[in-house]
This record gives structure tokens, sequence and C-alpha cells, in this order.
């Protein structure tokens, strides 16, 4: 397994998203669910981004 290093204020900003987010469903998540969630979203936006140009939207 390979650590990854980030910066505080990054640490600070991620683990706020990641207490929001399980008090709004009321159950444990963990920083790998944070970020699975995260790269989705992510990805969905590109993707559409890029869908709707290509689909003429």
């Amino acid at each position: 397994m390979q650590i990854i290093r980030i910066e505080d204020n990054t640490f600070k900003r991620l683990s706020s998203v990641l207490e929001e987010a399980m008090h709004n469903r009321r159950k444990d998540l963990n920083f790998d669910d944070l970020l699975n969630e995260l790269i989705d979203v992510y990805q969905e936006s590109v993707w559409g981004s890029i869908g709707g140009q290509i689909g003429g939207g």
C-alpha cells in the first residue's frame, strides 16, 4: 500500500466533507468511500459534458 501525503488544509476540508456526508446519510463512511464518490461525480461531470458536446447538447 502506498501512502499519499496531502496538505493539512486539504485534509481538513476532506474531513469536513466526510463528516457532512456521514451526517446526511446517517451511516459510517470512510475516506475510501468519499474519494470514490468524488471521483464518480467528477467523471459524470466530465463525461456528461463530453457527451453533451458530441450529441449537440
